[in-house]
């Protein structure tokens, strides 16, 4: 094995408040001292250019010679090479090398590039409760998501600790649930109470797409000693409502309800779901013959069929779903459900979130087979 070992001095220059947590924690100072072997051994003369290996604790290490003849660990300089030992080699550093899984997940959250989230949980007071929590998952969203967001949402919530802490509880799974661990249709529970999170899987020719309450997370398992990091590119806000409260909420789809009232189906829209519903708006039945609507509004048995070809018994996001343009993708003639492309309906509105499921606003009325009207 070969083992980079720092001087007292490279210890002595770590921070006194990071050593006595590292000393503290048994889990992170064995990452730590683990990220300094690898199992194999490498001598100095056989380094390089640059070269990629992986520690006992799991993460990279670049080892390289630079155009000085020096060589470097990471950020750490050796200073003395080829110290021999009968089961391996010793070369001497000049620093710590400190890996993701010996750092709190907090620390964590900011080398992952959610450094503005970290400011959010200081804000809410949350700093002292994620650090001392073990085992958690947090679905950080990223610099830019929340860059993204509307200033006066974050005036908002910066302005109220108790409001944010909610929405970043929300963002905290009680246990650490690693990439591998995000199946299709888990729901994961949360630091806020009963809601819980969906995650969302899809194949989608050479790549998979992972969704968690339709964020895409662009950096998985970033591992601290205490827990996890995926990396998200959206907010995620609790809803509070079912997908009959928010539609029946939103004038937009007044027509809509009133069919779901009419047909007796609007109290499904109320069970455990997840469900997805594609809502078409006011205009979109207004694309149709006043006659014709008329007639479908009065003949229950072909409007429950309409109304139940707009749900689905699944959790379905714009971002694994459809298109850029927001049509539907061939996606979804591999499964039970599918969509007629000459229906020509498209998203205007993508992923507004219920408790049981998620809302996906459509141009068009979708035709079920063997239900004809002009659209």
């Amino acid at each position: 094995m070969t083992v980079f070992a720092p001087t007292d001095s490279a210890f002595d220059s770590v921070p006194q408040e990071t050593l006595q947590r590292l000393v503290a924690d048994e889990k992170c100072l064995k990452n730590l001292l683990l990220h300094h072997v690898i199992p194999h051994t490498i001598c100095a003369d056989a380094v390089t250019g640059r070269h990629r290996t992986v520690s006992m604790a799991g993460e990279d290490l670049k080892v390289q010679r630079d155009s000085d003849d020096k060589i470097f660990v990471n950020t750490a300089q050796v200073i003395q090479g080829n110290v021999l030992g009968y089961n391996g080699v010793v070369h001497v550093i000049d620093n710590v090398l400190v890996p993701n899984k010996a750092r709190n997940i907090v620390d964590v959250l900011s080398a992952s590039g959610a450094s503005s989230l970290v400011e959010l949980i200081e804000v809410a007071g949350l700093t002292d409760t994620l650090r001392s929590q073990d085992n958690i998952a947090i679905f950080a969203p990223s610099d830019q998501a929340i860059q993204e967001l509307p200033e006066e949402t974050v005036k908002a919530l910066t302005s109220n600790p108790a409001a944010l802490a909610e929405v970043l509880q929300y963002h905290v799974v009680p246990q650490a649930a690693f990439a591998r661990d995000l199946r299709n249709g888990a729901m994961l529970p949360t630091l806020l109470g009963s809601n819980k999170l969906h995650i969302s899987v899809k194949d989608w020719f050479f790549h998979t797409i992972v969704n968690v309450q339709c964020a895409r997370v662009v950096k998985a398992d970033q591992g601290g000693c205490n827990g996890v990091v995926h990396v998200i590119n959206k907010v995620l806000v609790p809803p509070t409502q079912t997908l009959a409260d928010v539609l029946d909420g939103n004038e937009t789809f007044s027509i809509l309800v009133k069919a779901l009232r009419q047909a007796d189906l609007i109290t499904a829209l109320q069970a455990d779901g997840p469900l997805t519903i594609f809502a078409p708006t006011n205009d979109a039945f207004k694309r149709i013959a006043d006659d014709t609507l008329d007639n479908l509004l009065k003949n229950t048995e072909a409007l429950i069929k309409v109304l139940k070809h707009h749900v689905v018994e699944d959790f379905l996001c714009c971002d694994s779903c459809f298109s850029r343009r927001g049509k539907f993708r061939q996606v979804f003639r591999r499964s039970p459900f599918s969509y007629s492309s000459h229906d020509g309906a498209s998203v205007t509105s993508c992923d507004t979130f219920a408790t049981n499921g998620v809302i996906q606003v459509i141009d068009r009325v979708l035709r079920p087979p063997g239900i004809n009207f002009d659209n």
